[in-house]
């Protein structure tokens, strides 16, 4: 029963333009997490339940540029995963994120659990993939 407004022709420029300037990276690392959350949700790990596809694509689209572009496809995955994790988990530090358009806010002051639950999921694949230190 709610609205929803998004702005696709942004979404898509966006994100094309985040993959060209990481090496086409950006994509590489938003579909290995999409299928480790897909695995995770399938095995029973509640924190998957929580975090969409989309969700994902937003939370490595707020990743620096600098995270990607590592010698190999793992280490842009942990890079990404440990920062967003690191973020999330004090949400003073992703207040500002944004969804892919730039235009929504991806934390809204009215899902205050929102970064709390990506926290938990990103620990959760450090610990799935094996992506510690």
């Amino acid at each position: 029963g709610k609205f929803i407004v998004n702005w696709p022709e942004e979404t898509l420029a966006n994100g094309r333009s985040k993959n060209e300037r990481t090496g086409r990276r950006y994509k590489m690392v938003v579909r290995v997490l999409k299928g480790l959350r897909n695995e995770m949700e399938e095995k029973g790990h509640a924190s998957a339940k929580l975090i969409s596809s989309f969700q994902i694509a937003c939370l490595v689209y707020n990743e620096p540029d600098s995270v990607f572009g590592n010698d190999a496809l793992y280490d842009d995955v942990k890079a990404a995963v440990g920062h967003i994790w690191y973020s999330a988990y004090d949400p003073n530090r992703c207040s500002n994120w944004a969804e892919v358009d730039e235009i929504k806010s991806l934390f809204p002051a009215d899902q205050p659990d929102r970064p709390k639950e990506v926290a938990d999921f990103f620990w959760a694949v450090r610990e799935y993939a094996g992506l510690k230190d």
